[in-house]
């Protein structure tokens, strides 16, 4: 028994002094870290590359169909505003203004142009494509709606 006590007792002083030597040295640290953080920072890198790429995505589709909402809002029938002094779209030609100005803009996936000559309003839904450069998440859609009303000099509310 002494002899078993002392070879266990032995062993475990060579295996103290062995950690302790090594706790001091701290060589190998540093990789590590980097592995570790590497895939998580990455990770972040890539949501605000990405998501950031989503949101101008979406401001330039807004851009767009409120460019082309304005651009058909202005087909107004010049012979009715001089003679009765009310505004009057031209649904066709609306349609036309805006569909021109979406095509010499390019880029645009798809879009729509809807005409209410009633209320002289021009709405326009674009839709662009956006492709994530960092993530594996796959294109994406973005979809922007805006509208323009064709109105007679400026009205002051009482």
């Amino acid at each position: 028994m002494t002899r078993v006590r002392a070879w266990c007792g032995a062993g475990l002083r060579r295996r103290r002094e062995a950690w302790r030597a090594r706790a001091g040295d701290d060589r190998g640290v540093v990789a590590t870290y980097v592995a570790l953080l590497a895939g998580p920072l990455l990770l972040v890198t890539g949501l605000v590359v990405d998501g950031g790429g989503v949101i101008a995505t979406y401001i330039e589709a807004s851009n767009l169909a409120s460019g082309a909402a304005r651009a058909g809002a202005q087909a107004v029938d010049q012979d009715a505003l001089y003679t009765t002094g009310d505004v009057v779209l031209v649904e066709d030609e609306a349609e036309e203004r805006a569909a021109g100005y979406l095509v010499a803009a390019g880029g645009v996936e798809e879009f729509s142009v809807d005409v209410d000559a009633a209320g002289n309003t021009v709405t326009v839904s674009v839709t662009l494509l956006h492709d994530p450069k960092m993530l594996p998440t796959g294109t994406r859609a973005i979809t922007a709606e805006a509208s323009a009303t064709a109105l007679r000099g400026v009205e002051v509310g009482s």
